[in-house]
């Protein structure tokens, strides 16, 4: 059905619905980490890679950076300490988490809502494919998983616009505590696909977790930092399918 030497989108475009769903179901494996071309503009094509290390070179500094700017917004060392308990933490825990699950969910993972005897309209099938699901078939790819460089810079633009007006501790422990959940994902979900080590017994919950939402069902278990609003919102597999 497809021939991986050559542009992967434009295959994608000429599918049915069925073709489609049927080739994001089904995992493959090629021997190469970068090996898949999406888009006929070669340029284009490498424009749209990225690495991991580069996103924590340029956003760790600025997550240390807020840190130190709310301690020296805050009026004593107590009220820094409870406000990155609370602020840092629920950025870190609770924002970050729910918008890795959501965009996860509702905005990767569209092809869900397919209509398999429809008829099939290949932009929206090729977008689809271009934002996420190529991860769903080929998952070795290592510069094609991380988020999107120029999104990071540009929140992170926003967030230094913002501190300079409010410039207050609370913001930039949550902003902080977002930012380092973001990282957070990025890592964890390289982690996961190319085996880098981690000893500790929850990592290998979560890395199971999601090799079943790619390997079973892609409609299931959406976080992948952690699993709270796959329980709370229903997305979670119950005991005994596992």
């Amino acid at each position: 059905m497809v021939d991986i030497t050559k542009p992967l989108i434009p295959q994608v475009k000429k599918m049915t619905n069925k073709e489609f769903m049927a080739f994001v179901r089904r995992p493959r494996y090629i021997d190469s980490q970068d090996g898949i071309q999406l888009f006929e503009d070669k340029e284009h094509d490498e424009h749209m890679k990225r690495g991991y290390w580069p996103n924590v070179a340029v956003l760790l500094p600025i997550v240390f950076a807020f840190i130190a700017l709310a301690y020296v917004y805050s009026a004593t060392k107590e009220d820094f300490c409870k406000h990155f308990l609370i602020y840092f933490g629920a950025g870190c825990g609770l924002m970050w988490t729910y918008t890795e699950y959501f965009f996860h969910r509702h905005m990767l993972h569209r092809e869900v809502l397919l209509d398999p005897e429809a008829e099939a309209d290949g932009e929206y099938n090729a977008s689809c494919f271009s934002q996420h699901l190529h991860h769903h078939v080929f998952m070795n790819q290592y510069y094609r998983i991380v988020l999107n460089s120029a999104s990071y810079y540009q929140f992170a633009a926003g967030c230094v616009a913002g501190i300079s007006v409010f410039q207050n501790a609370q913001v930039l422990l949550f902003l902080a505590g977002w930012l380092l959940g973001s990282l957070a994902y990025d890592g964890m979900h390289m982690a996961f696909h190319f085996d880098w080590w981690c000893p500790v017994p929850w990592f290998e919950y979560m890395k199971t977790r999601h090799m079943r939402h790619h390997f079973r069902d892609n409609s299931k278990e959406f976080g992948v930092t952690l699993p709270i609003w796959d329980w709370i919102c229903g997305t979670d597999r119950v005991a005994k399918e596992i």
